[in-house]
């Protein structure tokens, strides 16, 4: 079922704010379900490692990372992001570019779960380098995008909106995979704002990178506490997508059909062509 909420997109002019389409990576533009059956061999034999990282970066989202300079939190945003433009190269290799500016929080990241496994930080980096970073990636190879999801794409981009990914892990390579990749103007990790979703760090990030107002900018997630109530709190809309909304529903829009979404946002859109041709 599709639920529409009294929060509206457009002013009391009815111009419509939205000015760019972001969404978050994982469970959202993929099932995850199918990511957990072909990555289940992987998680049987490093549970201990999977059970810290897990941990840690649960305490990454709700406390302060002590060791990270606010230089990299915020002054080198530019180096962190991977603009799709041109001849819509993948640029695979601008992760490596920028990898510096996520060192900062790897090493956060890597005392947080040595601390938990009793292992010192090299050698907890390594083992999310190797587990988190390198085998879990390698299980998008056989994995689909929603049905529905490149139409959807397709049809807001043709509508002259701004397409975005903001994803909790590095989602470049995994998007390519996908098959995805170009449909973005821009593909961003919280890992580069020094923190993750909920913490309105990731979401100044995105509105910053699109150079936007947060309030022109719909979030569209599938995790309610990270993406809907983080992206609620930082100032953008939201819409959730799942079949099961909660009942004190706060997301702008609930829906999980692709298509929905896209009538609903084109819909918003209405406005302001009808005032154009007028």
């Amino acid at each position: 079922m599709t639920i529409f909420t009294k929060i509206a997109l457009c002013d009391n002019k009815g111009v419509v704010k939205i000015k760019a389409v972001a969404f978050d990576f994982d469970g959202t533009l993929y099932p995850e379900r199918s990511l957990y059956i072909r990555s289940a061999t992987l998680a049987l034999r490093n549970p201990r490692f999977l059970w810290a990282y897990q941990k840690a970066r649960s305490q990454l989202r709700v406390a302060k990372p002590a060791s990270i300079p606010v230089s990299l939190q915020y002054n080198s945003y530019a180096q962190c992001s991977v603009p799709l433009q041109g001849a819509r190269k993948w640029r695979w290799e601008g992760f490596e570019e920028k990898r510096s500016t996520l060192e900062a929080f790897r090493r956060e990241q890597a005392t947080l779960i040595g601390q938990a496994m009793g292992l010192d930080e090299a050698s907890a980096e390594g083992l999310a380098n190797q587990v988190i970073y390198g085998a879990l990636e390698k299980a998008f190879v056989h994995i689909e995008p929603y049905r529905g999801i490149k139409a959807c794409l397709e049809a807001l981009k043709r509508q002259n909106l701004q397409l975005a990914v903001l994803s909790d892990l590095p989602p470049w390579e995994k998007l390519r995979v996908l098959g995805l990749d170009s449909y973005f103007d821009l593909v961003l990790c919280s890992e580069c704002s020094g923190r993750l979703k909920p913490d309105p760090r990731p979401f100044s990030f995105l509105s910053e990178r699109l150079g936007l107002d947060p309030a022109e900018i719909l979030y569209v997630g599938n995790n309610w506490g990270n993406d809907i109530e983080g992206a609620k709190k930082a100032g953008l809309h939201t819409a959730f997508f799942g079949r099961h909304p909660r009942r004190k529903n706060t997301a702008d829009f609930s829906f999980h059909d692709w298509k929905s979404l896209t009538s609903w946002v084109l819909g918003a859109q209405e406005p302001v062509r009808k005032a154009i041709n007028e």
